[in-house]
């Protein structure tokens, strides 16, 4: 029964935190090597990266609302548990 309880939460979690790993492999691209990030541009390390962390700011947003709705689902669950006496 805790298992069922655990596994949304669980899902929701692993879901925001690979999501915010796409645009963070493309910060690390753009800071160790410029070039790669953007090949047309001859950006500094500094410029690349500021570029890319405005490309990624969509991406953080949407990471932190699917978080925010785990926390959410987290609270429901640990207040189920106690309900039902699993905690």
């Amino acid at each position: 029964m805790g298992a069922m309880l655990v596994s949304p939460v669980m899902m929701l979690e692993g879901l925001g935190y690979i999501l915010a790993v796409v645009p963070s492999i493309y910060l690390g691209i753009s800071w160790l090597s410029p070039q790669k990030a953007f090949p047309d541009e001859s950006l500094t390390r500094i410029e690349a990266f500021r570029r890319q962390l405005i490309n990624s700011a969509n991406a953080y947003v949407l990471v932190a609302l699917v978080l925010l709705v785990s926390a959410v689902a987290e609270v429901i669950v640990v207040q189920l548990a106690v309900m039902l006496g699993l905690a």
